[in-house]
Order: C-alpha cells, then sequence, then structure tokens
C-alpha cells in the first residue's frame, strides 16, 4: 500500500511497483535471492504532468514626466529631432520665444546636452529632442545682444564661414585681435557653438569659445 517498506518474498524479485495511497507509484528496485527479505528503495514518480512554469514579464521604462513651460531662446529657431543626435531627422524647427514642456529625460552627445520636450502645435502634442542650451530654463547664459562686439583671441587668426559648421566654405581669416560684431544668433554643429558675427558688411559665423566679449 505504498507505506511498508519490509516485505519477505517467495520469487525473485528485480523491479516492483507499489500503488501508493495518492495515486502516485514507488518504484522499488531489488536484487535478492529467494525466500531473503528485501528493503525497498523507492521513488516517488508524479502521475500528474508538472506545471508549465510561469512566464515573467520584463519591466517597461517608465513615461517622461513633463515639468513646468518654458520656452525657446534661438533667433534662427532650434530644431526639435527624433533622438538626441545631430543626425536624427528633424520633428519640428521651434520658434524664438515658443513654449515648450521639457521632461525629466536628458542625454549628452556630440558634446551637446539634449533634454526631451513637448510643444503644442494645432491642438496637436508633438515630443522630441533639443539642444538644452537654447531653452531659457537649461541655457547656462544668454546669447549676446544684438550689436554687441567681440575680440578673437585665437593666436593663429580666426576662420569666418559661411555657415555654422566646419563643412561650410571659409570666407574669411580673422587675426588675433580682431573685433567682431555679434549678431545675438548662435547655432551648433559638429559639436562646436558657432556665433554670428559680421565683419567687412558680411555676415558670417565664427566658432564662439575663439570670442571674448568686448
Amino acid at each position: 500500500d505504498g507505506s511498508a517498506s519490509y516485505r519477505t518474498v517467495t520469487t525473485a524479485i528485480t523491479e516492483a511497483k507499489l500503488r501508493g495511497s495518492h495515486g502516485s507509484s514507488i518504484v522499488i528496485h531489488a536484487d535478492v535471492n529467494i525466500g531473503s527479505p528485501i528493503i525497498g528503495c523507492g521513488e516517488i514518480v508524479p502521475t500528474g504532468a508538472a506545471p508549465a512554469p510561469t512566464a515573467t514579464k520584463s519591466p517597461t521604462a517608465a513615461p517622461p514626466a513633463f515639468g513646468s513651460p518654458t520656452h525657446v531662446v534661438a533667433p534662427l529657431g532650434l530644431k526639435m529631432r527624433s533622438a538626441a543626435n545631430l543626425a536624427a531627422s528633424v520633428i519640428l524647427t521651434l520658434s524664438n520665444g515658443e513654449t515648450v514642456f521639457p521632461s525629466n529625460r536628458t542625454a549628452v552627445s556630440q558634446g551637446i546636452t539634449w533634454v526631451f520636450v513637448r510643444v503644442h502645435r494645432g491642438g496637436r502634442a508633438h515630443d522630441g529632442w533639443v539642444a538644452s542650451n537654447y531653452l531659457a530654463a537649461f541655457a547656462t547664459q544668454p546669447p549676446p545682444a544684438t550689436g554687441a562686439r567681440a575680440r578673437v583671441t585665437a593666436s593663429d587668426g580666426l576662420r569666418l564661414r559661411a555657415g555654422a559648421g566646419t563643412g561650410f566654405a571659409i570666407r574669411r581669416i580673422v587675426p588675433h585681435g580682431t573685433v567682431l560684431t555679434l549678431t545675438g544668433a548662435e547655432q551648433w554643429g559638429n559639436g562646436i557653438l558657432w556665433a554670428q558675427v559680421r565683419f567687412d558688411g558680411v555676415t558670417l559665423w565664427a566658432a564662439k569659445q575663439y570670442l571674448q566679449p568686448i
């Protein structure tokens, strides 16, 4: 009946199965001679199928939390991108002074600190990444006022380009100490912050790190 572990047999037994009181089988292995007592070593074999393992769900990222509104500080507008990268597609170009709602998500890429924001246009919400330096709530320093001047600090002279990036054509090379007029416009390009300047009646772009306000 599954409870006895000691029996005397009169025939040779090599393997016996005893039915347990709860429907389980006890397999007893023995190697004895006729008439010898045997003590079986049993292993309970469940008759039902083993329960299937429970699947575990992967944790999901929490949605971004949007905070208090701020506004864009970029005279030429600010590009909202699909990812925190200058190569990512442009979703919208935000206007100077436009209201945006920054979230708690930030990222650093190509020397730029990005923040995930939401903007409302035409009754719809648009989400994307922008350079945080062009938002009033994050800007470390305001852009220079239009008409302000700056002196070139680069010892070997400073290249003035047709656009805000190293891929634009060089229009002028001005020597150390040259005074340039700032338009107030600034823009990131190739990981460099560029300032728009006027020189000899021409509007060009210079790397801001080599300009000292005067």
